[in-house]
């Protein structure tokens, strides 16, 4: 249960992640295309 908590905290975060300029949401911008992961 812990794990998937955790897995699921990890992909929330990265998915919706802007930073400051979109660092994160361009650095994994194309990857959760591909997944099918919405981000915007």
């Amino acid at each position: 249960l812990l794990m998937l908590l955790a897995g699921a905290v990890l992909i929330f975060t990265v998915g919706f992640a802007q930073g400051s300029g979109g660092v994160f949401h361009n650095a994994t911008h194309d990857t959760r295309h591909a997944v099918t992961f919405p981000c915007h």
